[in-house]
């Protein structure tokens, strides 16, 4: 299976900008300690860069949006919705899809949990790595916040 396209979605999310017509999708085979050491390194990554203590995240929603069985595997789609927010307040919100193929449903609704939010992990660090780079090239000193 090559794309998400494939499979009906039954939630609909408005699209309030461009940034959120992204989808992301998995829908390779999962290595679920390769995803966990991912998302602890993101972690970590965002500690470094931010602060240890100096931010937070929540998943505000998380949503299963489908379950079927297709070729004798398990094809999950999940949502979801993850909230950074800094110390001093500022927050970035934002939501991410995957998919992913399992040979057990249980399995299958696992990784695509936890594969959606490091989905969102990423995308944040990429936004806080690019924004930071920008600050130094542009002749402004930045500190940790």
């Amino acid at each position: 299976m090559d794309s998400a396209t494939n499979y009906p979605s039954c939630i609909k999310i408005p699209s309030t900008s461009s940034k959120q017509n992204m989808i992301n999708t998995y829908g390779q085979q999962l290595n679920l300690k390769e995803t966990l050491v991912l998302n602890n390194d993101l972690i970590l990554l965002a500690n470094q860069t931010l602060g240890e203590g100096k931010w937070s995240h929540t998943i505000t929603n998380q949503t299963i949006d489908f379950v079927e069985s297709f070729m004798g595997k398990y094809v999950c789609g999940c949502v979801t919705f993850l909230k950074i927010q800094l110390q001093d307040g500022t927050f970035h919100e934002d939501m991410g899809y995957c998919y992913t193929e399992e040979a057990m449903k249980g399995l299958s609704i696992h990784c695509a949990r936890i594969v959606c939010l490091m989905f969102e992990y990423s995308i944040f660090m990429y936004i806080t790595q690019v924004f930071l780079f920008l600050l130094f090239y542009s002749g402004f000193s930045y500190r940790c916040l």
